[in-house]
């Protein structure tokens, strides 16, 4: 009689321990849900920084809208300038060449010499449009200007689309010119457009 209660004790000593390793068993995976939906929760709370991307667009200035801007370049900085130019017109060709075209000075009464200027954009080092004067024509004469007029007129018509090089084109987007080339009829420039910046 002796014996019973410790054979009862070690019982229900081994059928807790049991109960308790089954319990734990079945409550494991649900404690492992429950941690991972509330470090989800607290993770996803966390700010996350804004994703960034980018990609390439293509901004086309016909031959209007290159002279327009080329006029009104020159009259701005016609005082610095030797002599008038006026009538001026800008057109394209492929293989990133610009005729600049004008009126110049009139000599003795006479109609306004005729003027021609190649220009050959590219993109610089700070990401701007730079419009370089490569061969001067007056009156059918290939000449070359003193280095001063080329200059003034080089630095006139860069200044006119400086603010074309890089800047907010949407709220949220900025853009960095990446480079230029010329069609007939259009001077074409790619930049990168970028989000989230």
């Amino acid at each position: 009689m002796d014996f019973v209660p410790a054979k009862r004790t070690q019982f229900f000593r081994q059928r807790s321990f049991y109960g308790g390793l089954v319990a734990g068993i079945f409550l494991l995976p649900v404690l492992f849900i429950l941690v991972s939906v509330i470090g989800a929760h607290f993770h996803a709370a966390a700010k996350t920084p804004p994703q960034v991307t980018s990609g390439n667009m293509t901004i086309s200035m016909d031959d209007n809208l290159l002279t327009a801007g080329m006029r009104m370049a020159l009259v701005r900085e016609q005082g610095k300038l030797p002599f008038t130019i006026t009538h001026v017109t800008a057109v394209t060709h492929a293989g990133d060449n610009i005729d600049l075209n004008a009126d110049g000075p009139s000599l003795l009464g006479s109609a306004p010499i005729s003027m021609q200027m190649a220009l050959g954009p590219r993109i610089d080092s700070q990401g701007h449009i730079d419009f370089q004067i490569v061969s001067v024509h007056i009156a059918g004469i290939d000449v070359g200007l003193f280095g001063l007029t080329n200059s003034v007129l080089e630095s006139a018509l860069n200044d006119q689309f400086s603010d074309l090089g890089q800047g907010d084109l949407v709220k949220g987007f900025s853009y960095q010119l990446l480079d230029v080339h010329t069609n007939n009829g259009a001077l074409v420039v790619t930049a990168k457009l970028i989000q989230g910046t």
